[in-house]
């Protein structure tokens, strides 16, 4: 989803019409892919400078052992966040909610980065006694999105929806069960549950409007983390642990003299380290030095391409090469890949032409899947489509057929299988090698349909 992504973001595509994805427009800027280079050291200087204001809050006038012990423990936890990748968007949410308070905390205080005053007017201005600023915030931040939109090419009302609808049906559809030694999640819900009852006995102890503009926030993203880790098992858990330690961080200079949140932001870094050094983890504290950042910055192009990431892709994984006689079948027809590897189109060199849900297993709502059945039903649908069949068919072991069940309908009545090649699939660079099979199916709209022969009405659970 990297790779389309990219794809998507420099070619022609608008995002809510023509592609709906989590991460929208600026999602290359959270998977550190340089769509656009100086867009993403413009984020990462933001980045930067919102940290280290946090971090510069966060130490006492005279600075001691243990404040600086624990500012760095804080600084190695965001650190190893921001280096997932995906899951940094927990970071740039508890940025936010750090700048809101800086607003409301210090009149004078001037942001330091353009923009961050606009973008936070929207959430800010109901607490604001200057209502003359807060129209300035209010349609500054209106006008922001507008410009935004026309620049990265953004159906906004469509985007706005199928947000929604990613959001409406996430819990249902990616749910895992639990792992067998539940201690994890144990330790995640009792650290939670201490974030509710200490932002609600604080409330005792502080005038209502700071508690207003810092307790709801921090128990709101406690629980953002919460969900982005538990929802789907295995591999996330971390996450939670990692990011509570900036949360707190800001929670701590905001009630400077609250006991109880710095024992929670102890806590947290505590819980922090042991969660990822368990999983093997504490290499990446340290992945991205100063060094190898500056020669990322120099080596990387300016603005990346699809025949840039294809000669990428060919480098890493060889073993994506199609047959020559495929290649020369398909030529410059358009195509699609199903259920989610576009990686093999774009390192082929192939004309890509994604559907709008572009993985099969981010189909999950009725609205969702019948936005992809649409463009396959259309006459914009790619010309070939190239079905892959193998271990990595489906996420969570599920069967292959639960996902785009309507789309798979389209599917069926408008292509027809015409070759088929094996090839070897692997999740990443050091992964397994697994076998697999890819149907190369040529549109023929209407070739087939479906008659109607007996409903039967059935109810699962």
């Amino acid at each position: 989803w990297n790779n389309s992504l990219l794809v998507d973001a420099t070619g022609n595509s608008v995002f809510g019409r023509d592609v709906i994805f989590t991460y929208g427009p600026l999602g290359y800027l959270v998977t550190r892919m340089p769509v656009n280079k100086l867009n993403l050291l413009l984020y990462d200087l933001f980045v930067l400078g919102s940290l280290m204001a946090i971090y510069r809050k966060l130490l006492p006038g005279r600075v001691q052992a243990a404040s600086a012990i624990l500012l760095l423990a804080v600084a190695l936890n965001t650190k190893y966040v921001l280096g997932l990748g995906p899951g940094s968007e927990g970071v740039l949410f508890i940025i936010a909610g750090y700048w809101l308070w800086r607003l409301h905390a210090d009149d004078s205080f001037v942001i330091p980065l353009a923009g961050t005053l606009a973008a936070s007017g929207l959430l800010f201005f109901v607490c604001r006694r200057d209502w003359r600023r807060a129209a300035w915030l209010v349609g500054g931040f209106a006008l922001l999105v507008l410009l935004g939109s026309v620049c990265l090419r953004v159906d906004v009302r469509g985007y706005l929806h199928g947000s929604l609808e990613l959001i409406k049906g996430y819990n249902e559809a990616m749910f895992c069960p639990l792992p067998a030694r539940p201690f994890v999640f144990v330790a995640a819900g009792l650290l939670t549950l201490g974030v509710m009852a200490t932002a609600l006995a604080s409330l005792q102890k502080t005038f209502w409007r700071d508690w207003m503009m810092i307790c709801p926030f921090v128990m709101l993203a406690t629980w953002l983390l919460f969900k982005n880790a538990y929802v789907r098992a295995g591999g996330r858990n971390a996450m939670f642990f990692a990011g509570l330690p900036l949360l707190f961080a800001v929670w701590s200079v905001a009630f400077q003299e609250a006991r109880r949140v710095n024992v929670l932001l102890a806590l947290s870094v505590v819980c922090g380290f042991a969660q990822i050094e368990r999983r093997g983890y504490s290499a990446e504290w340290f992945s991205l030095t100063p060094l190898r950042y500056a020669y990322r910055v120099l080596t990387s192009p300016w603005r990346e391409n699809g025949p840039q990431l294809a000669a990428q892709l060919r480098a890493s994984y060889p073993e994506l090469t199609m047959p020559a006689n495929v290649l020369s079948t398909i030529g410059r027809a358009s195509v699609d890949v199903f259920p989610w590897d576009s990686s093999m189109a774009i390192l082929n060199g192939l004309n890509l032409h994604q559907r709008p849900i572009f993985q099969s297993y981010v189909a999950y709502t009725p609205w969702l899947d019948a936005q992809n059945a649409d463009f396959l039903s259309s006459h914009d649908a790619p010309d070939f489509i190239l079905y892959v069949k193998g271990a990595l068919d489906a996420i969570d072991d599920r069967p292959a057929a639960w996902d785009e069940s309507i789309t798979k309908r389209a599917l069926i009545q408008n292509y027809t299988p015409c070759m088929e090649f094996p090839l070897t699939e692997q999740l990443s660079t050091d992964a397994l090698f697994y076998p697999a099979s890819v149907v190369v199916m040529k549109r023929f709209p209407g070739a087939w349909e479906y008659e109607p022969v007996a409903t039967n009405n059935v109810s699962l659970a």
